[in-house]
């Protein structure tokens, strides 16, 4: 079955010694804790692959199975071959014959720092240490798959809303419309006031109304501590004193606290910022990573080829010119580059802008003509050329949607969405029906800005109808049972075993658990 197996590390080949016996392949005590992959040459040829939407698929360029999808495949002799843990993700050769098993490798489990004294935003890259041993492949002739859902094999749509715009009154219009069309959301809020928004909403103030959320089904998640920023040494005493809420598990960073899990290497080290994150029972961070924004065509997070510029362009072709260039400029410099000097070169942008409409004069003219001319240089070259447009953006690659951080807690990253017309219209919906999808987004459910197109409020007392009509669709998919809307909680700890879970075979050689769990399988006929 196996012509050869050999590992890939520091720029060096090796080949493995290997044994094959009761249908596994056995692999050496070797442990490593860099980048790493694993080459598996097979006597036959690959016939076909398990895709993330539990479908089989030929063998093609662009197959990637990360931590969520099924690592199963079938050789044209009829044999399928399994993983027997999710860890890791696979990939293919062109020839169809060999198998690459990836560790560790950049953009595979992400997350943000931020840096130096201008707070620099800088993408590390989390490191699992692995013995090769563990990893297994098992022969069969039945291939067991999970289900990322808990109401088994369907699409999922998980929301995480940040309260930068809550207001007391906007909260319970929110509410009402969620209550009436049965969503449920992970609500961030502020958990002490201390804004320069007076009208801003935080637990403090608000408690009546945010149990009131709670009672409703979802769940109350922090968004740091404040809106505004106190003084660093009151921050980072607030952060080590304050009380816990009783079930809240997940922490959204927001703005530049001090105490935020981004800055703590800063600060301190992340892993005193997770001592005390523990110690309030916060178990799910977010680190100011999104995937995209949310547009037709661009939502489901396991189809990394939807998240690229050429589907941004296609996406955005039908807007106005300023609208659809801003989106473009954005995607260009935020998804595409993912690079400390493509987002400075935004806010330079946006800084110089601010300056010249302040005050109109030549100098001020001068540096904004000159971001300009940075920008296009950015800009111009992925935008036109076909190499650049069809590239996946780094950060969706691998798919790190979910996963597993240090001390069993667990880092998630989203999809950001303003334009709840079109990025969560109906032919969205419906293909992520199709292709059991799977997205946790990252909302402002209360904005009123004006350029933010496709918002759920007009002003705090209404409901923009454009947009009720895609909820009222999504309301249908969740209460007929097609679509799972659970919160982040509900959906990490569902999936909190997968991630430990080990594969073997049992006496009839069907593929079972190890130990059992409570996850949706089914086996592939």
């Amino acid at each position: 079955m196996i012509k050869s197996i050999e590992i890939c590390f520091d720029g060096y080949i090796q080949n493995i010694n290997f044994k094959y016996f009761e249908n596994r392949i056995h692999l050496p005590e070797m442990n490593f804790s860099d980048s790493f992959s694993l080459k598996f040459k097979f006597k036959y040829p690959i016939l076909r692959l398990r895709n993330h939407d539990y479908t089989w698929v030929k063998p093609n360029k662009s197959y990637l199975a990360s931590e969520l999808c099924p690592k199963i495949l079938q050789l044209s002799n009829g044999l399928y071959i399994q993983a027997n843990t999710v860890k890791g993700a696979w990939t293919i050769s062109p020839d169809n014959t060999t198998l690459h098993w990836l560790f560790n490798q950049p953009y595979q489990y992400p997350y943000t720092q931020y840096e130096n004294s201008n707070n620099q935003k800088i993408t590390k890259h989390h490191k699992y240490t692995i013995n090769l041993s563990i990893l297994k492949l098992l022969a069969t002739k039945h291939p067991l798959e999970f289900s990322r859902s808990k109401i088994g094999f369907t699409p999922v749509v998980c929301f995480t809303d940040h309260c930068d715009f809550d207001t007391r009154d906007n909260l319970k219009t929110i509410r009402t419309f969620f209550k009436k069309y049965h969503i449920k959301t992970t609500k961030g809020i502020f958990l002490n006031q201390f804004s320069k928004r007076e009208t801003n909403a935080s637990y403090e103030t608000d408690r009546c109304e945010l149990k009131s959320w709670e009672q409703d089904g979802h769940e109350l998640a922090y968004h740091s501590l404040t809106q505004s920023i106190r003084e660093k040494t009151k921050a980072l005493k607030e952060f080590e004193n304050f009380t816990p809420l009783q079930n809240a598990k997940t922490w959204i960073d927001h703005g530049y606290q001090p105490y935020n899990f981004t800055l703590s290497q800063k600060n301190k080290t992340i892993e005193a910022f997770m001592k005390t994150a523990r110690t309030k029972k916060i178990s799910f961070f977010w680190t100011y990573i999104d995937n995209a924004s949310a547009q037709k065509g661009i939502l489901n997070q396991l189809d990394a080829n939807s998240f690229s510029l050429n589907q941004l362009l296609k996406a955005t072709q039908h807007f106005g010119f300023v609208h659809r260039w801003s989106l473009r400029i954005k995607g260009v410099l935020f998804y595409y580059y993912e690079s400390k000097k493509a987002v400075l070169v935004y806010k330079m942008i946006a800084s110089s802008y601010k300056s010249f409409k302040q005050r109109m004069n030549v100098k001020n003219l001068f540096l904004f003509l000159k971001q300009i001319v940075r920008l296009s240089s950015l800009v111009i070259t992925p935008l036109l050329s076909l190499k650049y447009k069809n590239k996946i953006f780094p950060l969706s690659m691998y798919k790190p949607i979910v996963f597993p951080f240090i001390n069993n807690t667990f880092l998630f990253q989203t999809v950001e969405i303003n334009d709840f017309k079109n990025g969560l219209s109906n032919s969205n919906q419906n293909q992520l029906l199709k292709d059991k999808g799977f997205v946790i987004l990252h909302t402002y459910f209360s904005v009123k800005l004006n350029y933010h197109k496709g918002r759920l409020l007009i002003d705090d007392h209404t409901v923009n109808p454009a947009v009720e009509h895609n909820f009222k669709i999504l309301s249908h998919h969740i209460k007929s049972s097609k679509l799972w809307n659970p919160t982040l909680t509900e959906l990490i700890e569902y999936m909190r075993p997968l991630f430990n879970s080990e594969l073997t075979l049992d006496a009839s050689n069907k593929v079972v658990f190890k130990e059992k769990n409570y996850l949706l399988t089914r086996y592939i006929k």
